[in-house]
């Protein structure tokens, strides 16, 4: 080990990149094992000279997905691996979270375990840069708030409390939304990039025949 140590930081640094690249191309659940055990954890606790070098690379380079996960699983993660390397945490996917459109504050817009997931990742992910959200999960979500207030935009009442809740993260460089394509849903996609979200089209298939009218 002395040998590996005896090497410049920055070619130790590579190494440590060549070993996660090839994993951290899709996000990785914190929870699923088999996901966790492609990224070499076992250097996590080699010496303390490498944990704190592949630490640093592993928390900032990983793209965590938060995705159907309940806040109690969220904060039990965050908690599990402390402050001091959740605040490595540079990207993080997440559901479009549950906003009620019948009121027009955001503490009273967004359920509790939303805001708990918010709270938690603005808490202890100070070093976050990118959120993003995949749309297809959201589908169902939105279509049965359409269902339900078909006179309400809510999409704008919606979006514009994510944004103001996204925004209060200090840290937080950029909102992402992945879509499989623009054909659809065209007003909802309008009015996220006049709140400054970034589109990334997928190339995938619109889950479902019905959504909301272009």
């Amino acid at each position: 080990m002395a040998g590996f140590l005896s090497l410049p930081l920055e070619l130790r640094s590579l190494i440590y990149k060549f070993l996660i690249t090839p994993h951290v191309i899709n996000p990785i659940n914190p929870w699923y094992a088999d996901d966790i055990s492609l990224l070499h954890p076992k250097l996590l606790y080699v010496s303390k000279s490498i944990s704190r070098e592949y630490r640093e690379i592993f928390y900032s380079e990983i793209r965590f997905s938060f995705e159907d996960l309940e806040s109690k699983s969220v904060v039990r993660f965050l908690d599990q691996i402390g402050r001091e390397n959740a605040g490595l945490i540079r990207y993080i996917y997440i559901d479009v979270l549950q906003v009620y459109p019948d009121s027009y504050s955001d503490e009273e817009n967004m359920d509790e375990d939303s805001e708990q997931i918010l709270r938690k990742i603005e808490s202890d992910c100070t070093g976050l840069r990118i959120l993003t959200i995949d749309f297809e999960m959201a589908w169902g979500p939105l279509r049965r708030l359409q269902e339900t207030n078909s006179k309400l935009p809510f999409y704008e009442v919606a979006i514009s409390v994510l944004n103001r809740r996204f925004r209060a993260i200090p840290s937080l460089q950029s909102i992402k939304v992945e879509i499989p394509a623009r054909g659809r849903w065209t007003k909802i996609i309008s009015e996220m990039e006049k709140n400054g979200w970034v589109i990334y089209e997928t190339g995938g298939i619109w889950p479902g025949n019905e959504g909301i009218e272009n």
